[in-house]
C-alpha cells in the first residue's frame, strides 16, 4: 500500500486487523489475487473452454500516482498469485498505468475507430479519487502500435 498522506488513515485503521491476522499488507494482496485467478480460471473453464496449457495473458491497471516500489510489490505479488494458482505466466503480465489503459481502450475499442496521427496528442483526464491525473500523450503511445493495431 502506497506509503503517503493520502492513505495515512487506512493504513493506521487496518494495523490491528493486519496484526491479528499476522499478515503483511503485501500478503493479504497475495491472497487476494490467488482467489481472483481462481475464480477467473474457474469461469474460463466453465464458460469459456478454458484448460491447463493454453497461454492466459493477465493485464493489471495501477494508478498513475503510484510510486515504484508500490508498483513493483504489486507486480511481486501478482506473480505469487500466479505461481499459487496456477494460472497464467509471469512472462504475460501487463501493468499499465489506468490513464494509458482508457486511452487504449478507447482509441482500440471505438466503433468508428479514432485515428490519431503523428504529432497529434491525446489527453485523459483520470479523476478517480477525487484528485485529476492528466497525462498527455503524444503519439505513439507507449501502449499501442498503431501498424498492426494491437495493444502491447
Amino acid at each position: 500500500m502506497q506509503d503517503d498522506l493520502t492513505t495515512k488513515d487506512v493504513r493506521i485503521e487496518l494495523e490491528t486487523t493486519l496484526q491479528a491476522l499476522q499478515k503483511s499488507p503485501c500478503s493479504v494482496i497475495e491472497d487476494y489475487l490467488i482467489e481472483l485467478l481462481k475464480h477467473v480460471k474457474e469461469q474460463l473453464a466453465e464458460n469459456e473452454g478454458y484448460r491447463a496449457g493454453i497461454s492466459v495473458e493477465l493485464a493489471l491497471g495501477v494508478p498513475a500516482t503510484w510510486t515504484l516500489k508500490v508498483y513493483r510489490d504489486m507486480q511481486m505479488a501478482l506473480e505469487t498469485a500466479i505461481k499459487r494458482s496456477q494460472f497464467g505466466s509471469s512472462e504475460n503480465i501487463f501493468i499499465i498505468s489506468e490513464p494509458e489503459a482508457a486511452a487504449a481502450c478507447i482509441l482500440e475499442g471505438s466503433p468508428k475507430r479514432v485515428k490519431v496521427e503523428e504529432g497529434e496528442t491525446i489527453v485523459v483526464c483520470d479523476a478517480d479519487g477525487g484528485s485529476v491525473v492528466s497525462p498527455r500523450h503524444s503519439k505513439p503511445l507507449a501502449c499501442l502500435s498503431a501498424d498492426n493495431n494491437r495493444m502491447w
